[in-house]
């Protein structure tokens, strides 16, 4: 056995949308099982694919089909079925125990099947474990298939895969993988607060960086390493209309703001990485841990690392000049704001809680500090 587990990030998400960051869970799975002596590794097929597809002129195709199972002509099917096999392959010459497929939302489910049938083909004795938003919705939204049944059963019930994870991973894991266990678990329950700020930090040492393109349409400015995915907080603070975040994320659950810099800071000291992406819905939701955190970053980097995420916009009153300058010296570059409609009375049967005149003043006093 050359791994206990290698952990794949699986198409297809698009990564030529505003920038190009490197999925974190992975990098965090990783972090796990590393801090508890097993040797793994990571994967991301996902832009591997990307790279390499647009040669072919067959991307089209193959892009609808991983979104919506569309058919593909012959030559679509037959150079994607090819690429596929070939990682199948690639995954078991690791010699890896298990083999750990993350999906991260309904787009990954066809491929999650086709690279499932393949290694079984192959090797019907290596061990596969499925995990991610895209194979939970289905248990969440009680959605159903043939025979009224979720597809995480029908995944497990045909043999594709050994195991999957319902919703949170994170603390049942390492009894999966070392105790091989099989079957469908569900741990219906979010992390804690104090279960999130224990997390260990992501490790991005294996992926490959050269193939994230640099992302100077979010920054503009001077070169970026590719992007660490970091999170500094699960769920959201609202209740959106629209939004399927509650569905997996009910409660709204952030992190220490000094343990998200002391991340961030481990990761730009030993892994050579200066530009952060946020996952989270928000990375303002809690305003005390994003001001900790700024402070920290402020304090012991100032102005070195840069960091992007989505970014609520609240009522005038509860972000200060201070926090825009802090926010400025700690590194944040550019914000991603879901206004969603000019209309405020549109906005308010969303449940968004600003007005126009909230965020014109929010963009003026991001432009001011430099932040786009």
């Amino acid at each position: 056995m050359n791994y206990h587990a290698v952990f794949v990030f699986l198409p297809f998400t698009q990564t030529s949308h505003l920038f190009n960051a490197m999925p974190m869970a992975p990098a965090l799975l990783k972090g796990i099982c590393d801090s508890n002596g097993m040797k793994t590794t990571t994967i991301d097929l996902n832009i591997e694919l990307q790279s390499v597809w647009e040669k072919d002129k067959v991307h089209t195709e193959i892009q609808k089909y991983l979104m919506s199972f569309n058919s593909m002509s012959l030559k679509a099917y037959e150079w994607y079925h090819n690429w596929v096999e070939e990682q199948a392959k690639r995954l078991i010459d690791m010699k890896a125990n298990w083999i750990g497929l993350s999906l991260l939302s309904y787009q990954s489910v066809a491929f999650a099947q086709d690279i499932c049938f393949y290694i079984k083909k192959l090797d019907p004795h290596q061990k596969i474990i499925l995990g991610g938003p895209g194979i939970s919705q289905d248990d969440n939204t009680k959605r159903t298939y043939k025979n009224n049944k979720v597809m995480s059963d029908i995944m497990i019930e045909t043999g594709l895969c050994d195991s999957i994870v319902i919703n949170e991973s994170e603390t049942i894991l390492l009894d999966i993988l070392l105790n091989n266990k099989k079957g469908k678990f569900n741990t219906n329950t979010q992390l804690t607060h104090e279960q999130l700020s224990q997390l260990p930090t992501p490790s991005y040492i294996d992926y490959k960086m050269d193939l994230y393109r640099d992302p100077k349409e979010v920054f503009f400015t001077n070169k970026r390493t590719a992007a660490a995915t970091i999170t500094g907080s699960k769920g959201c603070v609202r209740k959106c209309t629209f939004c399927d975040v509650f569905t997996f994320e009910p409660k709204f659950v952030f992190k220490d703001g000094n343990k998200i810099a002391d991340e961030m800071i481990e990761i730009y000291e030993k892994q050579g990485i200066n530009n952060f992406h946020f996952s989270d819905s928000l990375i303002n939701g809690s305003m005390k841990a994003f001001r900790q955190m700024n402070e920290a970053l402020a304090k012991r980097l100032p102005r070195t690392i840069s960091y992007f995420g989505e970014y609520i916009a609240r009522p005038r009153t509860q972000t200060t000049d201070e926090d825009y300058a802090l926010m400025a010296e700690a590194g944040c570059a550019h914000v991603i704001v879901g206004v969603e409609s000019g209309s405020e009375a549109v906005r308010n049967h969303m449940g968004k809680k600003f007005t126009n005149e909230d965020l014109y003043i929010m963009i003026e006093k991001l432009y001011k500090v430099g932040i786009t």
